[in-house]
């Protein structure tokens, strides 16, 4: 029995910040057969209209703040633990 392999898809992907780059080729045997197609999307910028700040600006300032509280009441806490322990 002959067993030859079937030819295969390949599709490339380069994702950046700001697009997404594709492109496919098909492939038989390891080595590129035909050219498929390619393309790219580029995404608007996530900036505020009258400043160039970035949108989510705000929502990572408030996570920060939460993370920081987070630590602080978890060290407190250990404190305590350690110190009724002793």
């Amino acid at each position: 029995m002959n067993q030859s392999r079937l030819s295969e898809y390949v599709i490339g992907l380069d994702v950046g910040t700001n697009s997404i780059g594709w492109s496919i080729i098909i492939e038989n045997n390891g080595e590129p057969e035909a050219f498929v197609d390619c393309g790219s999307r580029i995404f608007i910028r996530s900036i505020e209209d009258k400043s160039p700040t970035p949108k989510n600006r705000k929502r990572r300032e408030s996570r920060l703040q939460r993370r920081q509280i987070q630590r602080r009441s978890r060290r407190k806490t250990r404190l305590r633990n350690y110190l009724i322990m002793k």
